[in-house]
């Protein structure tokens, strides 16, 4: 038995219990801080040296029946988790004076609100957090436990060196566990608990909340991330978490980040994702997506070519004539550098000049040929063509004589007077070409549901074009229209592996619930599932695969056709913890016979997804 006495942390202040030893095993060194239920010290567990975070409750409060069951609950809901993303809690018990203390997991970091204070976090920062905070609320509501308070004051960020942040969640002090818990209901129906900024609509409401209650505090934090500010943090916040949409993103947040995050805000508990592993997948996507982009953005060849659409330098792309809604440019970054080429003084035998000199004769010299070619075989076009009879601005009258391509790329613009032109031409005379034009100018002038029809026409007389990136990237949008996504929908259900690819695509980007439910259902048909890729039905078979059989059942095919689709749910299966009475069994334990695993993994890292 120790020789030193328990001081009471009531009269002399929380400072008392330093120095002195907790339950005869817990030396206080320090307070690390103090709140209106209690105290955290940093304490040292005498024989085993570990040290701990000692949490004491006020003993004040020990009178109060609720607020000691709910320190307890505490207790328990930290000692159901042992996961990674989860503070662990050690041990739990009361001192001689009657006041509760419960040791946990000492973590030391910042939390991600005072991380937050810095400003909005880069896109891959912030779902690489919240993919572990995710995570760790998977663990949770597997062991029947809702956070209630999620939010990023409860969210540690642990530095380390194979990993920029290591996410510890805190503070389950209010979370609910489920109704098989023994013991009395700490709180009735109809009573409101959290922090307003993160609470669900049904949280807001008293109504009963589950785990889809802990997504939507993961929505709010991922707006935060992103925004610097959460969505409805000004005015009457829990009024407008119930009536109010969040106001925009930003429009350099990508539209898969933008599907997720509106996904997880929506104000129906059964319109969001209905689970932690759900999210998690779609982060995991998202985070492959970015690793694709990134390395097709890598320049190659330092080399200068030119495309009838594109001019690429360095491995930058940059459209010409870009089209309405997909403009890209030059890399801001990459004009200083020119233009300090550009400056650099060459010589010339006694002459000393910057290098922009002569690159600028050299461009006048070709534009001056090409100007003199083009003027010359204008004159014998004009020469060898039949007189127009009519006004040169009469559709009619151009139509008759044929449109030239400089027609048809305006009116794949959008341009309404070169529309009119191609569309004027009778129906039973256009060509893929003219029904290409008229579906890429129609989706821009926002006219969905007849420009879904053009490009049926198109696929139809030319079914080359249905490999025509441009005509799918169009498609992919024309999905997300309210007026036109059930007929874009069917449309690509007819295109084989590509059009399966792009259903697939809608079913998990798309921003609005029903069109996603609808792309999913799709999925679903014979003839969709007969013409997919065998890379999109390695990851379908993931899908649908149960237990540790079925998963092993759809390793053959994804060592040899898995795709970043598919990395997500694969290294899920290489958790060896998880299943069993305490979550410490291997739930995958049939896979680990062979090397399967790790190849499909290495083939779907190495194998990029279809992008529309």
């Amino acid at each position: 038995m120790s020789t030193e006495a328990e001081p009471t942390p009531s009269s002399d202040g929380a400072d008392a219990l330093v120095g002195s030893v907790i339950a005869e095993r817990y030396r206080v060194l320090e307070l690390l801080g103090e709140g209106g239920m209690g105290a955290v010290y940093r304490a040292e567990h005498v024989l085993m040296k570990r040290v701990v975070a000692l949490k004491v409750l006020h003993r004040s409060l020990t009178v109060v029946p609720e607020v000691v069951a709910r320190f307890e609950r505490e207790a328990i809901v930290a000692g159901k988790l042992e996961h990674p993303n989860v503070v662990s809690a050690l041990d739990f018990g009361r001192m001689e004076d009657g006041s509760c203390y419960l040791t946990m997991e000492l973590v030391s970091g910042r939390s991600l609100a005072e991380e937050l204070q810095r400003g909005p976090l880069s896109l891959r920062r912030a779902l690489e957090i919240l993919r572990q905070v995710v995570s760790g609320l998977a663990a949770a509501h597997a062991a029947g436990v809702v956070h209630r308070d999620l939010k990023p004051d409860n969210v540690m960020l642990v530095g380390r060196d194979e990993e920029a942040d290591l996410v510890k969640l805190l503070d389950f002090g209010i979370a609910k566990l489920d109704s098989g818990t023994p013991g009395p209901a700490l709180t009735r129906l109809g009573a409101v608990f959290g922090t307003p900024e993160y609470m669900a609509p049904e949280q807001v409401q008293g109504a009963e909340v589950d785990a889809r209650a802990d997504l939507y505090a993961v929505g709010v934090i991922l707006y935060e991330l992103l925004t610097g500010a959460t969505p409805f943090a000004e005015g009457e916040t829990l009024r407008r978490q119930l009536l109010e949409p969040p106001p925009p993103l930003p429009e350099s947040v990508p539209r898969g980040v933008v599907a997720l995050t509106l996904a997880l805000l929506e104000k129906d508990p059964a319109q969001r994702p209905q689970s932690a592993e759900e999210v998690g997948l779609r982060l995991e996507e998202l985070l492959a997506g970015l690793d694709d982009a990134a390395a097709l953005a890598a320049p190659s060849v330092a080399a200068l070519s030119f495309s009838p659409t594109v001019a690429s330098f360095s491995g930058v792309e940059a459209d010409v004539a870009p089209s309405a809604g997909h403009e890209r440019a030059l890399r801001p970054s990459l004009l200083p550098r020119a233009l300090a080429q550009l400056k650099r003084p060459v010589s010339l035998g006694p002459l000393r000049f910057p290098l922009g000199v002569p690159v600028a004769l050299a461009l006048a010299l070709v534009v001056f040929v090409s100007l003199s070619v083009t003027g010359l075989l204008v004159m014998w076009g004009q020469r060898t063509r039949a007189p127009l009879t009519a006004a040169s601005g009469d559709a009619t009258v151009v139509a008759q004589q044929g449109l030239d391509e400089a027609t048809l790329a305006s009116a794949a613009t959008g341009d309404a007077k070169a529309l009119a032109a191609v569309e004027a031409l009778d129906e039973a005379t256009r060509s893929a070409v003219h029904w290409r034009a008229i579906a890429r100018g129609r989706t821009r002038r926002g006219d969905s549901a007849s420009a879904v029809q053009a490009l049926g026409r198109a696929f139809e007389q030319d079914g080359t074009m249905k490999a025509d990136e441009a005509l799918l990237s169009d498609l992919r949008l024309l999905a997300e229209e309210r007026a036109a996504s059930i007929a874009a929908l069917d449309l690509a259900a007819g295109l084989g592996a590509v059009g399966a690819d792009l259903i697939y695509d809608v079913s998990t980007g798309a921003t609005d619930p029903e069109t996603r439910k609808r792309a999913a259902e799709r999925l679903e048909l014979a003839q969709v599932r007969a013409s997919s890729s065998p890379a999109l039905q390695v990851v379908l078979a993931l899908k649908r695969a149960r237990g540790c059989a079925g998963f092993a059942d759809a390793l053959d095919a994804a060592v040899e056709h898995a795709d970043a689709r598919a990395l997500a749910r694969l290294k899920q299966l290489t958790a060896t913890r998880g299943c069993g009475t305490f979550k410490r069994s291997d739930c995958w334990s049939c896979l680990r016979g062979d090397d399967r695993l790790k190849r499909a993994i290495e083939r779907a890292e190495a194998t990029a997804a279809p992008k529309f």
